[in-house]
């Protein structure tokens, strides 16, 4: 049995800090004994709707109080939760519970699109919507759980269409939770104040939301109304953060007020999600002067996050890759691997595939097999064994034994027979244009000839100048052929640039 889960940290932060502020949500705070005290009355109602261990219920997130309190509750009786996007199309959503085979799903709010999802699923899902919390003074305990227990499922997308289900089990947690509580590498306490950002479909959102709760701190999380990265930035201002997780788009949009920001009390600056590029990282270090800045990467295969590098403004310039920050080494509970091809291990410099391995990995894809074939295979290093998942990261690991991030396996690309790593392109233009929003993407035209186009945001009259800077720097036959100049880069619900969007509109106009 296991009594030191994210949970169990929970509960007995509410019973040692009952009177601290533990949530902070749409301009309210909520202390730890209110927060125990609506766990402890949403408990007895999903108790009364047939809840039990070993469930999979699905909610409707959002940034509202009652999804943070149905997680809550759901955990505390030995369930799992599946977080489902509330901007989604009901088809996704209805594919997603089919999958997962959800029979109830909870909402703070009616929803049109979840009614819709009834209709579609009709007689096998139950929607329940509370729109009132109750509250109970009561004492209510968490299960008793094993490592071999699920806490969330989350669904990524998947190549073919189909969404793909990621369970994540209290022993994959438990080794993330251990290194970041219970090292030397990081200092929190219950004075610390957090951000959380995130989706709540986007894994990110556990480390952001779960960390300071198990200590006794308070999670300041970002209301939905308004413009988020203006809302981060008033946050971690206002409220004098301590603490940032956040994707490195949300410094991009910052930039422009970066010589008006000082975050003296920012302590640690993580980011995650997407590259992270050095150039901005620069300019955001004079805006946290005490704060440590950290590259930390992971999909959600790996649970969160699974390296980390420490940004040094004396060597991190060096280090850095087609403009990248490295993601550096791996966590104390991660084996990593860069393999070829072939599945052996390259030796340092070289490039290949990143395969993890370790307790922070998962088992399986829910129910899909041929998936899960496909994304393992077994390493051998040495006399050493370990069955590892396949990342699709290509990184090589530099001179420093850092782990250098070069791009995805599948933004590989080939035109006239080279091989081209968009990533490499996107530098270039960053280096000219001095900002971070550029995307790069290969898109077959009518005659399914490859053909590449360069996004910019707000690129003004500076199209020919940049198509002349990368003749220059590029050979012909990776310079792009379109150049996009957009008011504003599309962003994605994980709060990364969104290039579905950016291949939907150029696909849209042929």
């Amino acid at each position: 049995m296991l009594e030191t889960t994210m949970i169990h940290r929970v509960h007995n932060a509410i019973a040692t800090h009952p009177e601290r502020n533990a949530l902070f949500v749409d301009g309210c705070f909520y202390t730890y004994r209110e927060l125990g005290e609506y766990v402890s009355a949403t408990r007895k109602e999903l108790m009364a709707l047939g809840v039990k261990r070993g469930d999979f219920v699905g909610i409707l997130v959002g940034r509202d109080f009652q999804s943070y309190i149905f997680i809550l509750s759901l955990l505390s009786l030995g369930a799992a939760y599946v977080p489902l996007n509330k901007k989604n199309p009901a088809d996704r959503t209805a594919m997603i519970l089919k999958e997962s085979n959800v029979g109830l799903v909870l909402s703070g709010k009616p929803d049109a699109m979840l009614a819709d999802v009834a209709q579609l699923l009709t007689g096998s899902v139950t929607v329940v919507v509370m729109e009132k919390m109750a509250k109970d003074g009561e004492a209510w305990m968490v299960e008793d759980l094993v490592e071999t227990e699920f806490a969330y499922l989350i669904f990524t997308s998947g190549s073919t269409g189909v969404p793909k289900g990621v369970p994540i089990k209290y022993s994959n947690l438990n080794a993330f939770f251990h290194y970041f509580l219970e090292s030397e590498k990081y200092h929190f306490d219950k004075d610390d104040r957090f951000l959380q950002m995130f989706e709540l479909t986007f894994d990110p959102s556990v480390m952001a939301f779960f960390m300071p709760l198990c200590i006794g701190a308070c999670c300041y999380i970002v209301p939905e109304k308004g413009v988020a990265y203006i809302n981060i930035a008033k946050l971690l201002r206002d409220h004098e953060l301590t603490v940032a997780v956040m994707v490195p788009s949300v410094i991009a949009y910052l930039e422009r007020f970066m010589k008006e920001l000082n975050l003296e009390k920012l302590k640690y600056s993580f980011f995650c999600g997407e590259g992270l590029p050095e150039r901005i990282t620069e300019k955001w270090s004079h805006c946290v002067p005490n704060g440590e800045i950290v590259n930390i990467y992971g999909p959600t295969e790996a649970t969160i996050v699974c390296t980390e590098y420490t940004w040094l403004p004396e060597v991190s310039a060096d280090e850095a890759f087609n403009g990248i920050v490295p993601i550096g080494n791996p966590m104390a509970a991660v084996d990593t691997y860069v393999v070829d091809e072939s599945g052996k291990c390259v030796g340092q410099g070289e490039k290949g595939e990143l395969c993890l391995g370790g307790p922070q990995v998962f088992d399986a894809y829910w129910e899909n097999e041929e998936k899960t074939t496909s994304a393992f295979f077994t390493v051998i290093d040495g006399e050493k064994t370990q069955r590892v998942y396949r990342t699709g990261d290509i990184c090589f690991v530099n001179h420093a034994g850092h782990l250098i991030y070069c791009g995805r396996l599948d933004s590989q690309v080939k035109i006239d027979g080279y091989r081209i790593e968009l990533g490499d392109i996107e530098s270039h233009a960053r280096d000219f244009l001095d900002k971070y929003a550029v995307s790069v993407l290969a898109i077959k035209n009518k005659n399914t000839e490859t053909e590449l186009h360069l996004f910019v945001e707000n690129l003004g009259l500076l199209a020919d100048e940049l198509q002349a800077y990368l003749a220059e720097k590029l050979p012909l036959y990776m310079c792009p052929k379109h150049i996009h100049d957009l008011d504003v880069m599309p962003i994605n619900s994980s709060g990364k640039m969104d290039r579905k969007s950016l291949r939907q509109l150029v696909e849209g106009e042929a």
